[in-house]
């Protein structure tokens, strides 16, 4: 929703160059500049116009560069160099708020933009970050999932932001082998002709 429609638009970040490619559904194509080398995507409505803005998190000074559609540009320094940006609206205020992730201390630190900053303890250094709103209570939870070791499944654990409970929900044991697929021996004929 880069201009606002309601629709989601395509965009790509090329950090090799700092440009964001862009094809919204009523503006068309577009071509914006921010970023650079290293830089982390961090795309979201910072401003709270209904529209999503570019945003990039550098590891290299732990700053958070973004250029909001209706209030300009603006930088933050927040995070750590080893951090990975795990932005979303944590306080339910409709602004994306800054937050990032600490894979070595499994360490949340969000910067709320009306609830100010708090820090909360989930995940270990293997375990991927997958923030999002699980409870539907239009804050963005915390939550982790851990790929699995060996023959073990994999685990989500969500923080849920409605009565801060830890959910894990069972997914199932990992599959022994990927699924194939198998063609019909017609079909296989029709192919090779």
């Amino acid at each position: 929703m880069l201009d606002g429609d309601g629709k989601t638009d395509c965009a790509v970040f090329r950090a090799s160059t700092g440009e964001w490619l862009l094809i919204q559904s009523t503006a068309g194509a577009a071509t914006l500049t921010l970023g650079q080398a290293g830089d982390k995507p961090a795309q979201g409505d910072y401003d709270g116009d209904g529209k999503t803005d570019i945003a990039v998190f550098r590891p290299s000074n732990a700053t958070w560069y973004i250029t909001r559609s209706t209030l300009g540009s603006t930088s933050m320094v927040y995070g750590a160099s080893t951090d990975r940006p795990v932005q979303g609206d944590y306080d339910g205020d409709g602004l994306t708020d800054i937050a990032v992730f600490t894979k070595t201390t499994g360490t949340w630190g969000l910067n709320r933009s009306t609830d100010g900053n708090t820090t909360v303890t989930l995940g270990s250094v293997n375990d991927i970050p997958a923030p999002a709103d699980y409870d539907g209570d239009g804050k963005t939870d915390v939550a982790v999932y851990s790929p699995p070791i060996s023959a073990a499944a994999g685990t989500w654990r969500i923080s849920k932001s409605t009565d801060a409970t830890l959910y894990t929900p069972n997914l199932g044991p990992k599959p022994r082998r990927p699924h194939r697929l198998r063609l019909h021996r017609s079909i296989k004929r029709k192919a090779s002709q």
